[in-house]
């Protein structure tokens, strides 16, 4: 159903959540939704017009198979990039010195 740059996403089964109260509806109502709920969250998850994909569905980047058929390859896993990132300032700052950028605030 997703056309343009999401269409590889369309048929695939995708986890995510959702942050947000109440119900929204599309200001288009011949637009389809983007995703079809498959649990108990109901309503729509988003709308696809033209190249834009609007989405209330988080954490569609932590799925794999998402990452690879977007751009046709693997992604580390989010907790290893969130490692790297640590490792990263850990190398290239003072000890204490995210610390005192917080203290100073």
């Amino acid at each position: 159903r997703l056309s343009g740059p999401w269409q590889p996403l369309s048929g695939l089964h995708i986890d995510g959540y959702q942050i947000h109260l109440g119900e929204t509806a599309s200001a288009d109502p011949t637009l389809p939704p983007a995703f079809e709920p498959t649990s108990q969250l109901g309503g729509q998850l988003g709308w696809q017009r033209g190249n834009l994909l609007a989405l209330y569905l988080h954490g569609l980047f932590e799925n794999p198979a998402v990452v690879h058929a977007l751009f046709a390859r693997s992604a580390r896993p989010l907790a290893q990039v969130f490692d790297g990132l640590a490792d990263l300032v850990g190398e290239h700052f003072d000890e204490g010195a995210l610390m005192g950028l917080l203290a100073k605030g």
